[in-house]
């Protein structure tokens, strides 16, 4: 028999659920602002982010990211662009980001800077800002 997930580890699958749909592109538009509303209301921290799991206290820099790209394909783009501004404080000095930040303890946290973390960051600035010709790679159905 296949072990159930643990409670954390059930939730990190509802995070990437509350958004992942919308960056697929087979929602219609009614269901892609409930997952929207979902997302903030459960794993947006103000000025921070989007959490990992939604009852620990810290939020990533790819999560973040990717929930960025969802809000461009639904046209929330100042939203989008709070959310990049925010989450670029999670880097160090070169600007290259942090994997997260644990906010009561305010320390970067897992303080590690893996290369996946930059390429959502990456690809996050191109679907706002259009840097490349692949800035719609997530937005185009």
């Amino acid at each position: 028999s296949t072990p159930k997930p643990s409670s954390a580890a059930s939730d990190v699958y509802k995070r990437q659920d509350s958004y992942y749909p919308v960056l697929s592109g087979v929602l219609d538009k009614s269901e892609e602002t409930k997952y929207i509303k979902q997302t903030l209301e459960k794993f947006y921290v103000s000025d921070l982010g989007i959490k990992c799991v939604s009852d620990q206290p810290w939020v990533t820099v790819a999560e973040t990211c990717e929930f960025v790209i969802a809000l461009m394909k639904v046209d929330e783009k100042d939203l989008a662009k709070k959310l990049l501004t925010d989450v670029i404080q999670i880097s160090d000095e070169n600007m290259i980001p942090y994997m997260g930040w644990q906010y009561r303890e305010k320390i970067f946290w897992p303080e590690e800077q893996p290369n996946w973390t930059a390429g959502a960051e990456i690809l996050a600035f191109d679907a706002v800002y259009k840097y490349s010709t692949a800035s719609e790679i997530f937005l185009a159905n």
